[in-house]
């Protein structure tokens, strides 16, 4: 449940859309969440130089390879990286504020600003910037700039390629200590109520199986 929705994106937002190369260097922006904490672990397998932002779990990101990890609530990752040339920024939590201020860290020759985040504030606002918003953003930056709207899951490679790092021991999910949550109405305010603190280990996730009787693979439902 934690791998291929999250995996798959991760991996497209590396090399398909930010077309990461060995030697690289790379920014993830909320690097300890469910999708973020799966990317700095494929970055560091393509043999990336691997920055990464979090608060509260800097350790943790640290721990799965990200080279240095920049606490956000004590730093500005653009002051801090000024001038360092990255190659690729993948934002996973932050928005248009974090393009506003990548052009002070991205490598001037071919750097890319990856985003999975529309604008906000909430409402007719971000709905603009996400129609027209980010295409003009796209076009001004002549192509560094990226904001992902969908993903594709058709590809069996990319699925593949995943796979074969799980079974080399290269990839292992991180699951919120929360997790998994109740099949129900109190556990979906709780998976929500944790979403919306920011401040997630990892994936969330929802054990439906066992709220359906489903005890596990040849054992019979109640």
């Amino acid at each position: 449940a934690a791998f291929p929705y999250s995996g798959v994106l991760a991996f497209q937002c590396l090399h398909f859309h930010g077309r990461l190369k060995e030697g690289e260097k790379i920014l993830i922006l909320n690097g300890s969440g469910g999708v973020g904490s799966l990317a700095v672990q494929m970055a560091k397998y393509k043999k990336a130089y691997v920055y990464a932002t979090a608060s509260k779990h800097v350790d943790m990101v640290k721990n799965l390879g990200a080279d240095e990890v920049l606490d956000y609530e004590k730093c500005q990752w653009y002051e801090q990286l000024r001038g360092h040339n990255i190659d690729v920024i993948v934002d996973f939590g932050v928005g248009y504020g974090a393009w506003a201020h990548a052009e002070q860290v991205l490598n001037p020759n071919g750097g890319r600003f990856i985003s999975l985040v529309p604008d906000n504030p909430d409402g007719p606002v971000e709905y603009f910037n996400y129609k027209i918003g980010a295409p003009l953003r796209a076009y001004r930056s002549g192509g560094r700039y990226k904001l992902v709207k969908s993903i594709d899951l058709s590809n069996n490679r990319h699925l593949a390629y995943i796979a074969k790092m799980v079974q080399q021991s290269h990839l292992k999910p991180v699951l919120d200590p929360n997790s998994p949550f109740e099949f129900n109405a109190s556990g979906v305010r709780k998976l929500f109520g944790k979403l919306g603190t920011k401040h997630t280990r990892g994936k969330l996730i929802m054990n439906i199986a066992a709220n359906n009787g489903y005890a596990g693979p040849g054992r019979p439902m109640n």
